[in-house]
């Protein structure tokens, strides 16, 4: 318990050394890109992509005092991030951007094609992309089936990006 204490203090004291060197550094603001926000098993967690709740909240109050400088969002697409995420954005009033896979959210792949592939997690639905994005969450393409972009033709990239992109306006409007 202490030691997992002390971690958490050492990580937040490094993520806050971590934006303030930045924010020095640049003119402008600073992108945080989060994947999943929720409980999985670390040892399935190759990438990092993982957040815990309480981690991501103690992001958010440090984020908070800075919104016009430090822009957050989320790739792929994960229940969680409607789950554990979203009442943290609003609690803190913070706004977000989460691009996502229309196939991963559709059902029609797996979460094994998406980096996080091994938690698990389950695709964010419609229904609650839809009430995200009426309370501001923005969204965004992160392409149809989540390919490494730099090995597709041109007209395979076109179809990813803008199948989408398409899918994701017919569905919010």
């Amino acid at each position: 318990m202490i030691k997992a204490l002390i971690r958490a203090v050492k990580d937040g004291m490094s993520f806050l050394v971590y934006l303030c060197t930045i924010m020095r550094k640049r003119k402008g603001s600073v992108t945080l890109v989060y994947h999943s926000v929720g409980r999985v098993d670390p040892s399935k967690d190759i990438y990092r992509l993982n957040i815990t709740p309480e981690r991501f909240e103690e992001h958010l109050k440090i984020i908070s005092g800075m919104k016009e400088s430090v822009r957050i969002t989320f790739d792929d697409g994960y229940g969680n991030n409607f789950e554990n995420a979203f009442p943290l954005l609003v609690k803190y009033g913070c706004k977000a951007t989460v691009f996502i896979v229309t196939d991963f959210i559709d059902g029609r792949i797996g979460p094994d094609k998406l980096c996080g592939g091994r938690l698990g997690l389950r695709p964010l639905p419609w229904e609650e992309i839809k009430i995200m994005d009426k309370s501001g969450v923005a969204f965004g393409s992160h392409t149809g089936t989540h390919p490494a972009l730099s090995g597709l033709s041109i007209e395979a990239l076109n179809i990813e990006l803008s199948g989408s992109k398409n899918r994701i306006e017919s569905s919010l409007g």
